[in-house]
């Protein structure tokens, strides 16, 4: 497993547009508390806006390889288990 620390080594554009190719779409890769920001932006601006402030992320973002999972709630933690 790899850890990386966001904050200190920053996602890359590219990195989080293929995040959010893999997830459903960038605004799942915004902190809930968070998406009210991003209403009426396209993908693109989301992924600049959130490349630009790693504390606007959904956190921890974990990829297992074959699925990418955002967050840590129960069904995260389940399907981990």
């Amino acid at each position: 497993m790899i850890e990386r620390n966001f904050f200190k080594e920053r996602l890359t554009v590219a990195e989080l547009r293929a995040l959010a190719e893999r997830t459903g779409g960038a605004r799942e890769l915004v902190k809930p508390t968070a998406r009210g920001d991003v209403e009426g932006m396209s993908d693109a601006a989301i992924v600049a806006w959130l490349a630009e402030d790693p504390k606007r992320l959904r956190r921890p973002i974990i990829d297992t390889g074959d699925a990418v999972h955002l967050g840590f709630t129960k069904s995260v933690r389940e399907a981990l288990a």
